[in-house]
């Protein structure tokens, strides 16, 4: 009778209006259908009868209830039905292994196989991919060999799936040789098995190897499925070929998985990492139906690409049309707030997620941490931290670093100081995170102990990362010739970076030859690198020699190394507001330039002098000032002045890093506004307050 109920709650509510109790065959087909619709209430329920009428124990039952569970995410309630069933059976312990290892823990999984093996039960195809699956999680690739050999003891290795679970596992491990020895060795001409060697391809960042399986899977007449092509789609975007993306679209459309949400999701990652934010858009207004996880990849595609105002927009658009962020779009949404300084927008964040339930979650209080610090509000990313229930390395470094960008190097001492007394230990990004604080302080002693202490104490091999913080360390402190035989004589060649470190020093002290050279290495490494040449020709400029200034620009142009344009936010009512250099767009204009000349009077009459030489265009000195009044952050912080009460603390974020005509200029506009004035710039974040700026005007 039950099983010609169409609603599983309507057939519950039945049974308890005629006292009827749950047979075993009711119990079965109700909690198929729970399964194929993924009804958790409704298996609770069923749980909850099938416990009262001594069902509980019943293997059969009991694999649907577990599979039921960890599809919700229940694994506590998973292991409850486990642990309720007498004499689990070989399809009980694979269910009970893969929902561990689907809901993240792969090592309980395998310590479940042991236990599974020690009693006797013999594992089936099931079984082995589900522990397969394991090992990929936690990378024990000497286990997974293991049971590659019970494997083919069993004579399982020829199942399709077994085969794809040995690639996928060997492929994550990091045996790629392995996992291609499987493939090869394959007779098998089943579809799993070629989707997972171009997914191991495309994990390892072999993206073109990938495309060539997939070429020669169509030549062996083998359809591709919608994971062959979210395979492809990881690998145009890992190389990343955007032709290549371009024609697995059309593909993915002549085979009709063009409305396959899983699909649409790869294709919209995969237009993002190719740098196609317009195509990505278009797939996303294509598609039938959004998930979370399509909003998610073109909320962070925005951020990724600089646009966080935008990311913000659509993130409230998602929430407006019903779909709930999950633990990683808030972590990657409060990034995005961070690197804007939209403190009321993070804040409003938080409370959400605390309604949600989600203070405990370990990656949204990492994050939390992260955003308040980049804000500039340490006394509440400190009392994140303090109620975090558990803390790892990620949450340390959000701490350390929040205290770093604000040159606050006594405090990211004492935390890692903390932090080691907890029994963490420094890692790699610690020590980059530390030394970037020596620099921006000018401790050059305390930067090399620390530098010694990585591999002295900590067993840590310094990363060319770490050499090019010890470049700039010495360059900033005016240790140039010390900082130029650092970058020659590094254990690996020197980059981009190291050199470009000790051409800002150049600018910074004037020394026009040394900058000529580190100018000539940062051309040979990347001759349309914009910021080489706007450097250069700034040093040109502070030296008066114009012709030359003007000559590097051509440069420039020439080379096409077009430079990025500074962009500028600041938050009022939780609300962004964006600029560009010389913007007149916003709707408050008028208000914000005649602002900024009453400023430029003021500032003027205490002492201000326009620095001139920063705008590299035969103009006169007062065109020049104009232009310098349209830097961004000034923008950003006029228009802060004129839409809040005054006394109120400004908040803006700048997309490069601060100049040095803005950061005069904003000491000033402190003292004279009495205003507390925060600017995150790409660097680091600046605390300007009655005149002085907490980097002490070493920046």
């Amino acid at each position: 009778m039950v099983g010609k109920i169409g609603d599983t709650l309507e057939a519950l509510e039945l049974l308890d209006q005629q006292g009827v109790s749950l047979s075993r065959n009711d119990a079965y087909y109700l909690l198929q259908r729970c399964c194929r619709t993924e009804d958790l209430p409704a298996g609770r329920r069923i749980y909850r009868l099938m416990v009262r009428t001594g069902l509980a124990s019943i293997a059969v039952l009991g694999d649907h209830l577990i599979r039921l569970f960890s599809m919700g995410g229940c694994l506590h309630e998973a292991n409850q039905v486990f642990n309720s069933i007498c004499e689990p059976s070989v399809y009980t312990w694979s269910a009970i292994i893969a929902a561990h290892t689907k809901l993240g823990e792969g090592a309980r999984a395998l310590d479940l196989y042991n236990t599974m093996q020690s009693r006797g039960v013999e594992c089936d195809s099931y079984t082995y991919v589900a522990v397969l699956n394991a090992c990929a999680q936690t990378t024990t690739l000497i286990q997974g060999r293991l049971i590659h050999d019970q494997i083919i003891r069993r004579g399982l290795e020829s199942d399709p799936f077994v085969q794809s679970g040995l690639i996928d596992m060997y492929a994550k491990c990091g045996s790629i040789d392995d996992a291609i020895k499987v493939f090869e060795n394959s007779p098998s001409s089943d579809v799993v098995v070629w989707s997972s060697m171009t997914s191991g391809y495309a994990k390892h960042g072999l993206g073109q190897k990938a495309l060539d399986v997939f070429k020669k899977m169509k030549r062996h007449g083998v359809r591709p499925n919608h994971v062959t092509f979210v395979s492809l789609l990881e690998a145009c975007g890992s190389i990343p070929s955007l032709a290549q993306g371009r024609q697995i679209h059309i593909q993915i459309m002549s085979y009709g998985f063009e409305s396959n949400v899983v699909v649409g999701n790869a294709l919209i990652d995969m237009y993002i990492k190719c740098g196609s934010l317009a195509e990505a858009h278009k797939v996303f207004n294509g598609l039938p139906n959004h998930d979370v996880v399509t909003w998610g990849t073109m909320i962070t595609g925005y951020a990724h690409h600089g646009q966080g105002h935008e990311a913000l927009e659509l993130f409230d658009k998602m929430k407006q049309e019903g779909v709930h962020p999950d633990n990683v779009l808030y972590a990657n949404i409060l990034k995005v707030c961070g690197n804007m300084a939209a403190l009321g927008q993070g804040r409003q964040l938080h409370a959400e997620s605390l309604g949600r339930g989600l203070q405990s979650d370990f990656l949204i209080g990492n994050a939390l941490v992260d955003m308040y610090s980049r804000c500039g509000s340490m006394d509440e990313a400190h009392k994140v931290f303090n109620k975090m229930p558990h803390r790892d390395i990620v949450s340390w470094g959000a701490l350390i670093g929040g205290y770093a960008r604000q040159s606050d190097f006594k405090m990211a001492q004492q935390c890692l100081n903390d932090m080691q007394l907890e029994g963490c230990k420094p890692d790699k990004v610690i020590f980059l995170i530390i030394l970037a604080a020596c620099s921006r302080k000018g401790l050059v002693d305390e930067g090399f102990q620390y530098f010694k202490s990585m591999s002295e104490e900590y067993g840590i091999t310094p990363s060319i990362e770490h050499h090019t913080c010890l470049v700039d360390l010495l360059g900033r402190a005016g240790h140039l010739d010390d900082a130029e035989n650092l970058l020659s004589n590094m254990p690996m060649p020197p980059n981009l970076k190291g050199w470009g470190s000790l051409l800002s020093s150049c600018k910074t002290y004037g020394d026009l030859e040394r900058g000529r050279r580190c100018f000539d290495q940062m051309l040979r490494l990347d001759s349309r690198n914009a910021s080489a040449y706007v450097q250069m020709s700034n040093i040109f400029a502070d030296a008066d020699m114009w012709a030359d200034a003007h000559k590097v620009e051509e440069l420039r142009k020439k080379a096409g190394a077009w430079k990025k344009p500074a962009q500028a936010w600041i938050e009022v009512d939780n609300k962004i507001h964006g600029f560009d250099v010389g913007d007149n767009s916003h709707p408050q204009s008028d208000f914000i330039y005649a602002k900024l000349k009453v400023l430029s009077r003021q500032m003027k009459e205490e002492g201000y002098v326009p620095k001139v030489e920063l705008v590299v265009k035969p103009v006169s000195d007062e065109d020049k000032e104009d232009a310098l009044c349209g830097h961004v952050e000034k923008l950003a912080i006029a228009y802060g002045l004129v839409s809040t009460p005054p006394g109120t603390t400004l908040r803006a974020a700048k997309s490069l890093r601060v100049c040095t005509d803005c950061h005069s200029a904003t000491k000033i506009i402190s003292k004279l506004e009495k205003r507390e004035i925060f600017i995150r710039d790409a660097y680091r974040l600046h605390h300007f307050k009655d005149g002085a700026c907490s980097c002490n005007d070493f920046f």
